[in-house]
């Protein structure tokens, strides 16, 4: 089998822009073990070709617990299984992790939570 540069360097074949929904192993933020779970894709297509990673934030069912949190209004359009919240809980991870990429975001959801990003983030 001829080797492509995706199977040399571990990067997935495909391509995931900012709102997508992905079901990856999210890190703890004490980094002792990680939990399957759905996370929004928040960097940018140019930064995953560059590097091979994604920078994702946490998507949970438990409700928001800080003025950074965002519930999603439009959950089910996204394809997520019950109402969610984006926490600003920020990981980095190589493609191949992703389990799947059910959905995305709306552009209305994904714009509150780049409001929330900016806040949290100083920019």
């Amino acid at each position: 089998m001829r080797k492509t540069q995706f199977m040399t360097t571990g990067r997935s074949a495909i391509m995931y822009k900012r709102g997508d929904i992905v079901l990856i192993p999210f890190p703890f933020a004490d980094l002792t073990g990680t939990k399957i779970r759905p996370a929004v894709v928040v960097s940018t297509a140019a930064y995953e070709e560059e590097n091979g990673n994604i920078t994702v934030a946490m998507v949970t069912s438990v409700p928001h617990t800080t003025s950074s949190d965002y519930e999603v209004k439009d959950w089910q359009v996204a394809n997520l299984l019950a109402p969610s919240w984006v926490r600003v809980k920020l990981a980095t991870i190589v493609t191949k992790l992703v389990r799947y990429k059910p959905g995305n975001l709306t552009d209305a959801d994904l714009s509150e939570v780049d409001k929330r990003l900016r806040v949290a983030l100083g920019l």
